[in-house]
């Protein structure tokens, strides 16, 4: 049993490491699917998140700046 709450305590880990690393990133890709979806305009959403997919990658952002962005 303690086997499994170790694998469990891996993933939520790495998951968190995963949306530290590239939160920002799979937030405008969210984002510019969510506008495609709905039928607006996405030639600028397209060019802002590839512009902060290339740019983010470069910032050092932790937990507590999450919701600081919006």
């Amino acid at each position: 049993m303690t086997e499994y709450i170790i694998i469990v305590a891996l993933i939520a880990v790495a998951a968190i490491a995963v949306i530290m690393l590239f939160g920002k990133q799979i937030r405008h890709a969210f984002l510019t699917m969510t506008h495609s979806l709905a039928g607006t305009g996405t030639g600028e959403q397209v060019d802002q998140a590839e512009e902060a997919g290339e740019t983010g990658q470069d910032q050092d952002v932790g937990l507590d700046d999450f919701d600081a962005s919006q």
